[in-house]
């Protein structure tokens, strides 16, 4: 009975746990925002911060959902709106670690905001602001919370380095900043902020003095298990360079001892560690010979090995792009992965941060952000909430899973939901080291709560990608453009953005060998898989998909290099006025179809700003789209590359010449005249319109069909006409054509007798196209629905892919071991005959046959492409096959 008691005890008290969904979301960059409830980061693109480096957010410990964010002059509620009291805190958008948001101790409802000063404050009027602090009640504005004290002081004069860390015992946080020579650890517990001289603040005098207010840019971050302190010296005076050092940190006391010199090699700016408190890293810039910053890096350092020094790996050396002297923020977030932000609309991950070297996985510019941008800071956080010592093993689909906790920890006992209701009662455990059977493939999130000998109960949360049973072919050949069109045989290769197009893998991760012994044994991945240049024409190199090598995942990849004919380079004409990004990019449009009018249908273009870009197609320019850090056309020329679903074909560039001038195509509209008008609309940006109507506005309602003129002029004395020719929407009828019975199945869907624009879709009008091509279909059915741009008119049917399989697997395992037509039996009078590549009739079958076991006469056939010819209905269809020997 005593030990029932106890078990009770323990779950009552894992409820009031820290649930560790702190730091879910995240808001950074120019209006940019991540959500890592699921363990993957999705798009958030309703924030209101922009900052230029550091900001901080904070979600319910329970639900995930935001409560506030800031970037140290202003907080924003969940709604997006300015918090109550909300303005005017003394941090700065351009400090490195502006803010940090820290729950009060005991309280639900209560935040402490720390902000820290800035480099510029010192510049402007020889002052700092200082390390101050300010509190906001969730109580406060129904719920949306409010600024209830602001600004208090802390500390005179400040750098702009901050961190903060749990207690041992697992209850209060230190808040550690830095000034010149000396850490100050200031202690909040239940009451506040303490101010005991000897207790708080604990005031650790140690390492260099950086006395010059230029040099307290950088960051620091206190370790996650709260036994180390890393400090990055961004040194601007007298000369450009950069000081990382490690230190001691006694998460009992607040005491800061034990200095090493890391490194004074660069410009140290971001620094963050691995989740297990193993691995330290570092950003920065290498100095030219000029004394200029150039090269942007990442080092790793092993905090196990005997030579911390001497443990250093590259993780990332990129050729600099930006004129900043800063090398870009890292943070850790709760998937436990470690990012990495530089001005952009995609930022970088190091995939598996606790690994040693190669293993850690960087992946450059892999995390999109929608239609937002990075900058130079990411949020920061308590450092405890990333905190993890359980390690995961097994992880293919069927394995069982085993989790060990480090038994450092001193977990005295554990409530674990491995986040898989599925498998019913052992979906729990209160085993400290348990192991799962997950129900099946896909991403869990694991919650465990553990009670320690040392601290409070703590509760953690783990994401575990079991890795699927992939159906995967053994070899696929990647073909690219040879950009430079020699015939070397050589070309760069984007293999990670090849696999996400070739194989939907649910996220997971990419990895690539030079051999299959590598893969096999994961050594030495390719380093720069998204530029990587193959040796010769032909060569192979091995993807591995998932975190597991065991997992029947390893996957033969043959480079093939296309040598394409330059494309033609020529001027392309635009009006001074339209130097807006809008209209830069509804001329990239117009540029497209101009350019495609040279080469056949289903060639396609896409547009990059530099040749580099054109190589590896990243950064693509896409057309509808405006990236946030085009502020105007800071550029006079693109370069396209046109391709087909085979080869490249054409790779050339287009300058633009600016002209005088209003050029705008007439614009064909349509109507229903039960409406009763339609609106005719221009852009707003002219100085003046005059329509033929005499009306002087930007748009007029019209009620009849007719051609319509406005003559319209800019600031810059722009002039031109725009003629709307409306005209009533049209009964419209259509023809549909569906190929099936193929590897790639379509509809193609062909207006007869209208000359007006359709949207055509094949999900309902989930999502809609300007044209009836529907290829590449997988076998189902489907929801074609074609209407007319006003809604007026539409055409509804459900149609039936029929399909064949692509390969099939004769082993006599139970899957995939017969192949005949997918749901053969609902077709009678189906006859399918089966010939090898030579013409040889190998097998026939009709509706009712199981289907081809892969032999003929008895005898197994090999692995090859194999043909059949399908009768039905009186239509006859052809296709081929793979039997795959395994």
């Amino acid at each position: 009975m005593k030990q029932l008691v106890a078990i009770i005890i323990f779950i009552l008290i894992s409820f009031h746990a820290l649930a560790q969904r702190d730091a879910a979301n995240w808001y950074f960059g120019n209006f940019a925002g991540l959500d890592f409830n699921s363990g993957v980061p999705a798009v958030i693109d309703d924030g209101a911060l922009d900052t230029t480096e550091g900001c901080s957010a904070i979600s319910d410990k329970d639900t995930g959902e935001i409560l506030f964010y800031t970037e140290g002059t202003t907080i924003w509620n969940r709604n997006n709106d300015v918090m109550l009291n909300g303005t005017d805190l003394l941090g700065s958008l351009s400090s490195t670690q502006s803010a940090v948001i820290v729950p009060l101790p005991g309280s639900d409802s209560i935040f402490y905001v720390f902000t820290t000063d800035e480099v510029q404050a010192y510049q402007n009027t020889g002052m700092g602001n200082g390390i101050n602090y300010s509190i906001v009640s969730m109580l406060g504005d129904g719920g949306l919370g409010e600024v209830i004290e602001k600004n208090t002081n802390l500390l005179v004069e400040g750098s702009e380095k901050i961190s903060v860390v749990e207690t041992d015992d697992g209850i209060n946080y230190w808040i550690v900043t830095h000034f010149q020579d000396t850490f100050y650890a200031y202690l909040l517990d239940s009451t506040g902020v303490v101010n005991t001289p000897g207790v708080s603040p604990m005031i650790s005098t140690i390492g260099p003095n950086i006395d010059d207010f230029e040099n307290f840019r950088g960051a620091m971050k206190i370790a996650p298990n709260g036994s180390r302190l890393a400090i990055s010296h961004c040194l601007f005076e007298p000369s450009l360079g950069g000081l990382a050092y490690l230190y001691d940190f006694d998460n009992a006391t607040g005491v800061v001892d034990n200095q090493l010199l890391i490194s004074d090699d660069l410009v140290y700016y971001g620094v963050e560690f691995s989740s297990d408190s193993s691995k330290l890293y570092f950003s920065g810039k290498t100095v030219n010979s000029q004394g200029e910053s150039d090269r942007i890096i990442i080092e790793q350092y092993d905090l196990n090995e005997p030579s911390i020094v001497g443990s250093r790996y590259t993780v990332l050396d990129l050729e600099n792009g930006l004129l900043s002297d800063l090398a870009g923020g890292l943070q850790i977030a709760m998937n436990r992965k470690i990012y990495h932000a530089l001005p952009g609309i995609n930022i970088s991950v190091i995939n598996n941060p606790k690994l040693v070297g190669p293993s850690v996985n960087f992946s450059e510019n892999s995390v999109g952000l929608g239609f937002r941008s990075s900058s130079f800071g990411l949020p920061q956080y308590i450092q405890s909430f990333f905190e993890s010592f359980i390690t995961i093993d097994n992880i293919c689909e069927n394995d069982e899973t085993v989790f060990t906790v480090d038994p450092n920890a001193n977990v005295t006992a554990a409530l674990w939901d491995f986040g898989d209701p599925a498998s019913g009662a052992d979906n729990t455990s209160t085993a400290i080291n348990p192991t799962h059977s997950f129900t099946e493939a896909g991403l869990y999130t694991v919650t465990v709560t553990f009670e320690f000998s040392d601290r409070v109960p703590k509760t953690f949360v783990e994401f575990v990608q079991i890795i699927p049973l992939i159906d995967l072919p053994e070899a696929v050949v990647f073909t690219q453009c040879d950009i430079d069109g020699m015939d070397d045989g050589r070309s760069v290769f984007n293999l990670v953005d090849f696999a996400n197009a070739e194989f939907e893998t649910n996220n997971l991760l990419y990895r690539f060998y030079n051999s299959l012994e590598d893969a096999q044994l994961d050594q030495d991945p390719i380093v720069s898989p998204t530029t990587y240049l193959n040796d010769f024409n032909g060569e192979v190199v091995y993807l591995v998909i998932g975190d597991d090598q065991s997992c029947n995942n390893i996957i033969e990849v043959t480079l093939d290099v296309s040598v394409n004919p330059a494309g033609t380079n020529f001027t392309y004409e635009l009006c001074d006025i339209l130097l807006s990004k809008q209209d830069v990019w509804a001329a990239l449009q117009n540029l497209g179809d101009v350019i495609l009018e040279n080469f056949s249908d289903g060639s396609t273009v896409e547009f990059y700003l530099t040749l580099d870009d054109v190589v590896v197609q990243v950064n693509q320019l896409t057309l509808g789209t405006v990236p946030h850090s085009l502020i105007a056309l800071d550029f006079l020329s693109v370069y396209y590359i046109v391709s087909n679903s085979a080869d490249c074909l054409a790779i050339g560039e287009v300058t633009f010449e600016i002209l005088l001038g209003v050029e705008e195509e007439n614009k064909d509209v349509n109507f229903c005249t039960s409406d009763g008008g339609l609106a005719l609309v221009t852009d707003n940006e002219y100085a003046s319109y005059q329509w033929s109507t005499g009306e002087t506005t930007p748009s007029i309602i019209v009620d009849e069909a007719g051609s319509y003129n406005v003559a319209v002029e800019s600031l810059e004395g722009c002039t031109g006409n725009i003629q709307f020719n409306v005209t009533e929407t049209e009964i419209f009828d259509i023809s549909i054509e569906v190929s099936d019975f193929q590897q790639y199945n379509s509809i193609i869907v062909t207006p007869s007798n209208t000359s007006i624009d359709l949207l055509y879709s094949i999900d309902g009008g989930v999502t809609s196209q300007t044209n009836g091509n529907f290829t590449g279909l997988v076998p189902k059915y489907y929801n074609l629905l074609v209407r007319d741009l006003e809604g007026c008119n539409a055409y509804n049917e459900i149609i039936l892919i029929r399909g064949a399989p692509r390969y099939f697997t004769p082993n006599n395992d139970g899957t995939h071991d017969f192949w005949h037509v997918n749901e053969a039996v609902n077709y009678q009078g189906l006859e399918v005959t089966i010939f090898d590549r030579f013409g040889k009739l190998l097998y026939a079958m009709g509706h009712n046959d199981r289907g081809w076991d892969g032999t003929y006469g008895g005898v197994l056939m090999p692995t090859n492409a194999y043909w059949y010819r399908i009768n039905y209905e009186g239509a006859e269809y052809y296709g081929h096959f793979t039997l795959i020997r395994r």
